[in-house]
């Protein structure tokens, strides 16, 4: 038995790909990408997914147009290739302003910000609630992830409207919230259904 959400949604996932993060630890971050975008409907008229990957800088590796199927999806993300570099969180969260500007006015927009530390100490970085306003100020969700004992729970909550939209995991959780939070987040902003395959 599968449970899949019928819902519309925008969801932009930001993946850290910083030096300190491991070869196993970024594959873990992949699979709870997948883990999420596996139980909503993908396709250009329903549910679309984007991701951000960031370390000294950010970019858009995935858009809301590059794929229209789970399949293919899932296969774009496990492709995703780590990069290294130190930890812009602030340039994350730009790239993923730029992304929600693209995002559809008439579904929830959600932003996963997925981080294993802090923001690097570079000289004129922007404050992360300050990076993070214009999305706070736009319609868009943010639902903030820390993985392990390294990230700044100040940090982490500075970039979310609430606290309960801030989680702590380990890096072994990662695959087990990942069902969890899916009802959580889609709880925030609406009513949703959901069905049910058997075989």
């Amino acid at each position: 038995m599968e449970l899949t959400f019928i819902h519309r949604a925008d969801l932009i996932f930001l993946l850290d790909s910083s030096n300190d993060v491991s070869t196993k630890l970024f594959k873990q971050q992949k699979g709870f990408i997948k883990s999420i975008v596996g139980k909503f409907q993908i396709a250009a008229n329903k549910s679309r997914a984007a991701v951000v990957r960031y370390s000294s800088t950010a970019s858009s590796v995935i858009r809301f147009n590059t794929f229209n199927n789970l399949l293919d999806l899932v296969r774009g993300i496990e492709n995703i290739q780590y990069l290294g570099g130190s930890r812009r969180m602030d340039a994350a969260l730009k790239e993923a302003y730029k992304m929600r500007e693209t995002a559809r006015s008439d579904v929830p927009t959600y932003v996963i910000f997925l981080t294993a530390g802090r923001q690097a100490s570079t000289p004129f970085p922007t404050p992360l609630d300050r990076a993070a306003q214009p999305l706070l100020d736009s319609s868009a969700r943010m639902f903030v992830v820390g993985i392990g004992s390294r990230p700044s729970g100040q940090e982490l909550r500075s970039m979310a409207e609430h606290d309960r939209d801030v989680f702590g995991v380990l890096p072994d959780e990662l695959k087990q919230l990942a069902p969890l939070f899916v009802v959580y987040m889609v709880s925030q902003t609406g009513i949703y259904l959901i069905y049910v395959n058997s075989f």
